[in-house]
């Protein structure tokens, strides 16, 4: 869904509103249908409003919030940076199952958000040799694949993972606690420059954020939910590592933990992971992939299965024969190989999508799944 710069706008002034949070936001938007009209809907209705009330419906009628969201798209569009709508396909869709999903992201770097694989790595920052060995290991184990590679570009078995998945050409996106005007620590600038070659960095703050210790667990749902599982390599009795783990499990992702030696304080989190049932123990690359089937003769048989169990309708098998034609496709160019209205085929796409057969591209371009 291609976004004009007007809704943007509004859509930053909404969540600049005093009291007005992500779900608040989303009750105003529901009611208003777009963020702009939230800021022209008149006060009485938007006190009617569950969760509002006189005091919120007033601070939206003020003009502060829209000054400070044009500050900010100044500041996105003079540093090439990429603001992520949750209505467009940009946005990490894996991520927007969750309940508390942001309503905007903020992105520099050339990642696919929406890529077919992706994992997050995570661990204490005070990792010990054999941590640091079990990342980069996992991430070496997984280079024959278009993995894409999340962490939070902290101390190690964060920077560890960025770090090998630089070295073998894997994509590696960091989620941080701050905004994008500083890379926090300060210490891995050089890293998190060379991932935005083919990674990225990605948070929900707004430029100016300091990188304060709230704002590492709003942080780590986002790790959690747009990934397909999430691995712990490390993790001491408490940590950030093992609240990922926790939200991870909450959003119904699969969760790794690698065993450590009995003694080691920075293995009784992943330990108790484990014990718990709430990771399954992990000891190799493979492994992971056996369990995600990401194993290609696995994929080749999960392929079969889903062509010879899913029933389509004509115009659907006919929208999916067209796909299989090139690896991706435009709207229109569907429209015209297929010989039908906008309206109806735009239909047909969401109906495949729902069936896991079509993904959604930027640009409006779709591709198979299969």
């Amino acid at each position: 869904m291609e976004l004009d710069q007007i809704e943007l706008l509004y859509t930053l002034a909404l969540l600049q509103v005093p009291g007005v949070g992500h779900n608040n936001a989303r009750a105003l938007l529901g009611r208003c249908g777009s963020a702009q009209a939230v800021f022209q809907s008149k006060q009485k209705l938007l006190e009617t409003i569950p969760g509002i009330g006189p005091k919120v419906a007033k601070a939206v009628r003020q003009q502060t919030p829209l000054k400070l969201a044009e500050q900010e798209l100044n500041f996105i569009l003079k540093n090439n940076i990429q603001l992520l709508h949750y209505q467009q396909a940009e946005f990490p869709q894996r991520l927007k199952r969750c309940a508390d999903y942001p309503l905007l992201l903020f992105m520099k770097g050339k990642a696919e958000l929406n890529s077919q694989r992706m994992i997050a790595v995570v661990g204490t920052r005070k990792a010990t040799p054999y941590g640091l060995g079990l990342s980069r290991q996992l991430i070496m184990g997984l280079s024959a694949l278009n993995v894409t590679i999340v962490s939070g570009l902290a101390y190690g078995i964060d920077i560890s993972a960025h770090r090998a998945a630089l070295e073998v050409g894997l994509p590696t996106l960091a989620v941080l606690g701050n905004g994008l005007s500083s890379i926090y620590p300060a210490a891995h600038k050089q890293v998190a420059e060379r991932m935005l070659e083919k990674g990225g960095l990605l948070t929900e703050f707004w430029h100016k954020t300091e990188p304060d210790k709230e704002n590492f667990p709003k942080r780590n749902r986002i790790v959690a939910g747009m990934v397909d599982a999430v691995v712990v390599v490390e993790a001491a009795q408490n940590g950030g590592a093992l609240i990922t783990a926790e939200l991870a499990n909450g959003y119904n992702r699969d969760v790794f933990a690698f065993p450590g030696r009995v003694n080691d304080v920075t293995s009784v989190g992943t330990h108790r992971l484990i014990r718990q049932n709430k990771a399954a123990l992990l000891t190799h690359a493979d492994e992971l992939m056996e369990a995600l089937n990401w194993l290609p003769q696995q994929e080749e048989n999960g392929a079969r299965q889903m062509q010879l169990f899913i029933e389509l309708e004509i115009e659907e098998q006919a929208v999916l024969d067209i796909l299989g034609l090139a690896p991706k496709l435009s709207i229109d160019q569907l429209c015209m190989q297929g010989e039908m209205p906008l309206s109806r085929l735009a239909g047909i796409l969401l109906a495949l999508e729902f069936k896991g057969l079509v993904k959604a591209l930027p640009g409006k371009y779709y591709s198979r799944t299969i």
